[in-house]
């Protein structure tokens, strides 16, 4: 049997790779990052959590989206495989989005800025979403960056590329051979 990695496994030694980010910086991100994340999860599912107070702008921000972009929840962060080629992720969010035919894959992020990382997870997830029955079509997806003083979040799309995808399935490859 093949052993399966996660998406979040499989990218997350990636995201510092020169060094650039301080520690602390790094340690705070994902302290924001999971505070962040379980108040917008909880709240797609239609159940209440109080906002985080060092995070409550982050909050604001997902409220104002989920509330004026969002036609229907269909996901919030289930398990998705493909045990061909060995691999399963947790998709923040399957949406539809309104105005759009096709649901599509939505993934938090609290940084200010985006890394390219995130265009091979979100075609990862992408691909999970279709494998496991929310395709065959799919409309962008893409992450979703919320402002930390509840502004107007930014919606970056990624259009489905295979060499986004190609990428991932390189770094899983990866991974298999240097535990192997």
């Amino acid at each position: 049997m093949i052993e399966m990695y996660s998406v979040t496994q499989i990218t997350a030694p990636y995201f510092n790779v020169k060094g650039k980010i301080p520690q602390n910086r790094i340690e705070g991100g994902i302290v924001r990052g999971n505070e962040t994340h379980k108040f917008c999860t909880t709240t797609a599912l239609k159940e209440w959590i109080p906002k985080p107070i060092l995070y409550e702008g982050y909050c604001d921000s997902f409220l104002w989206w989920f509330d004026n972009c969002v036609e229907e929840v269909l996901l919030v962060e289930q398990r998705l495989e493909d045990p061909i080629l060995g691999f399963f992720g947790h998709p923040d969010f399957i949406l539809k989005i309104k105005g759009n035919t096709w649901p599509c894959v939505v993934d938090l992020k609290t940084p200010a800025t985006k890394h390219k990382l995130w265009r091979s997870q979100i075609a990862a997830y992408t691909h999970l979403a279709i494998k496991n029955g929310f395709g065959p079509n799919l409309s962008p997806g893409g992450s979703l960056r919320l402002k930390e003083d509840g502004g107007h979040p930014k919606m970056d799309y990624y259009e489905f590329q295979y060499g986004d995808l190609a990428a991932f399935i390189s770094l899983l490859n990866w991974t298999r051979w240097l535990n192997g």
